[in-house]
């Protein structure tokens, strides 16, 4: 379970990754494209929505894996952490940069406390987390390399539609163009994933 665990979420953390970037780098035609211009406001706040989503994504599948393992109690203690720094950072986003302040605070409770908490819960349960890094390297790679050629794309461009579909197919090939010939560490568990865990053979 442990070496399944590492392996699993280093695949949901490397399709998340392009995901919700595309999602924060295409927020403003998305937007328009899909509600209108008068709209076109809320592509800020959906900028910091999708790093919320992406850390939702993450806390979600540690929660199973905490559930599975027997250590519901402590699932309670980190949403009742969570509750507790969100509500008066939520007050304080809201009266300083009302929908946008509300949308940051959101994104970086989730990312700066609610993810590392949910790690460390995950990390007491004997999993090692380190071998994370040799999955995630290509993913992070490719991410950033797949975002930057789509902005420099998209900045030449009109058009909504034109634009969501010329970033995204461009994203997506760049990026399957660094992560693809790395595949095999995916679909690799290696021994030191977990303490004392033998593999099958």
């Amino acid at each position: 379970m442990r070496a399944s665990l590492v392996r699993t979420l280093g695949m949901l953390i490397a399709v998340t990754l392009l995901l919700c970037g595309l999602l924060a780098l295409l927020a403003d035609p998305l937007v328009r494209f899909v509600y209108g211009h008068k709209w076109a406001p809320a592509a800020d706040a959906v900028r910091y929505l999708a790093g919320l989503g992406g850390a939702r994504v993450m806390c979600d599948f540690l929660s199973d894996y905490l559930v599975a393992v027997g250590r519901p109690r402590t699932i309670l203690v980190l949403q009742a952490l969570w509750v507790a720094v969100l509500i008066p950072l939520l007050a304080v986003g809201a009266h300083v940069d009302g929908i946008y302040g509300v949308s940051f605070a959101h994104m970086g409770v989730a990312l700066a406390v609610v993810v590392p908490a949910f790690l460390v819960a995950v990390r007491r349960t004997g999993v090692r987390l380190m071998p994370l890094l040799a999955l995630l390297w290509r993913p992070l790679v490719g991410t950033g390399v797949g975002l930057a050629g789509a902005a420099l794309a998209i900045a030449h461009l009109s058009g909504n539609f034109t634009r969501l579909t010329v970033g995204g197919t461009i994203a997506g090939a760049l990026y399957a163009a660094v992560v693809y010939p790395g595949r095999h560490v995916f679909a690799a568990s290696p021994s030191s994933v977990s303490k004392g865990e033998e593999q099958p053979t």
